[in-house]
């Protein structure tokens, strides 16, 4: 082998273990970087509309479903739940309805918070809701936006099934018949 051939024949064997070696850096820097992610706390948020089913008896009135879905490592403690406004400022929800906060959420499971489309439309701000969120005791803040077709199914919302009203000597929620067209 000539001298050129065997310098040639170096130099290859460098520049590819060069790039080997430069690929396998990268690589485990991508890999400790999205390990490091899996392990940190992260709450998916989603909003849907619906009801409370009681076989045999008449549905609850429209509801929007605020789902909290633990999919990261650890448990994380909820202790707010309400709406974000344009501008920044909330309205949180003091006692929501059928959850008790602050909350412990284990991994791989959900919370639902309910909020009646009613009490959306009686909300004299809700032209300026732009998200729902759950808030943990370190501060992070998980919100799903409100979107312009959520909104609609939420005004747009049947006065229909039984309401849930707040009963502040009880301190509790409670059902009521909705009145019929007769007694109005």
């Amino acid at each position: 082998m000539t001298p050129e051939t065997q310098a040639y024949v170096t130099t290859v064997i460098a520049v590819y273990g060069a790039v080997v070696a430069t690929l396998g850096f990268v690589l485990s820097i991508v890999l400790g970087i999205h390990e490091l992610r899996r392990e940190r706390p992260r709450v998916r948020v989603t909003l849907d509309t619906g009801h409370l089913a009681n076989i045999g008896k008449i549905n609850s009135e429209p509801l929007i479903l605020v789902e909290a879905v633990n999919t990261g490592k650890g448990d994380v403690l909820l202790e707010n739940f309400g709406f974000l406004l344009k501008g920044g400022s909330k309205q949180v929800i003091i006692r929501p309805y059928m959850i008790e906060l602050p909350f412990n959420l284990e991994e791989r499971r959900r919370l639902t918070a309910y909020y009646a489309c009613r009490w959306f439309r009686e909300n004299k701000a809700n032209d300026k809701i732009v998200a729902a969120f759950f808030k943990d005791v370190t501060g992070a803040m998980w919100k799903a936006k409100i979107t312009s077709k959520m909104r609609r199914r939420t005004l747009d919302a049947p006065d229909t099934g039984y309401l849930i009203e707040w009963s502040p000597e009880l301190m509790a929620y409670y059902p009521k018949e909705r009145p019929t067209a007769e007694a109005e």
